[in-house]
């Protein structure tokens, strides 16, 4: 993509999301919204010539709790796009005008549900795939123990911990493997 048509859809998102307490580094193609607790993120991804918008929540308490727990994951992602069915899609030709409507309308609420951690479990605890608001299998069951407890709920986080013991046999795709991860969070939640 040509660096003037990434420039004009990061200044569009800059003027929407600025005013509304989200930071841009020079030269990223990431902003955030930094609280006590969390960091609500939105990122525009750059193809040759298709513009796809990401969002989530990194939950800031877990990193702080579980500095050193290996393999963990911290947050949640969605694509904007697969809010919308049919999917939608924004191109370098096109002005950056219908992607902010839709960060702003679509894209925005849906990152705010994210910081509701009873609902995000809700959402991971599902056996439906597509409920889950983070890229894979592997990050779900790495961050569903963690927020069962931070939630106090230790009981429900090491069982559903053993349970994705078994379930992450062939599935898992984030090294290193469920079970060392597994093995950590049994030993640290104990503690």
């Amino acid at each position: 993509m040509r660096r003037e048509d990434s420039d004009r859809y990061l200044q569009a998102v800059d003027r929407c999301l600025v005013p509304m307490g989200f930071k841009r580094r020079t030269r990223a193609q990431e902003w955030n919204f930094i609280s006590d607790l969390d960091t609500t993120w939105v990122h525009l991804n750059f193809g040759l010539g298709l513009i796809n918008v990401s969002f989530g929540v990194r939950y800031r308490d877990l990193e702080r709790q579980w500095p050193d727990l290996p393999g963990a994951v911290y947050g949640t992602m969605e694509i904007m796009n697969s809010l919308f069915q049919p999917a939608k899609l924004y191109s370098a030709h096109d002005e950056p005008d219908g992607l902010v409507a839709d960060l702003v309308a679509t894209g925005l609420p849906a990152a705010k549900q994210l910081t509701n951690r009873k609902k995000v479990i809700e959402l991971l605890s599902s056996p439906n795939a597509a409920d889950w608001p983070v890229p894979s299998f592997s990050h779900r069951v790495r961050l569903l123990p963690l927020l069962l407890d931070a939630a106090q709920r230790p009981e429900e986080a090491l069982t559903a911990a053993v349970r994705f013991k078994t379930e992450a046999l062939g599935r898992d795709q984030i090294l290193p493997h469920y079970d060392v991860f597994f093995d950590a969070f049994r030993s640290k939640s104990a503690a």
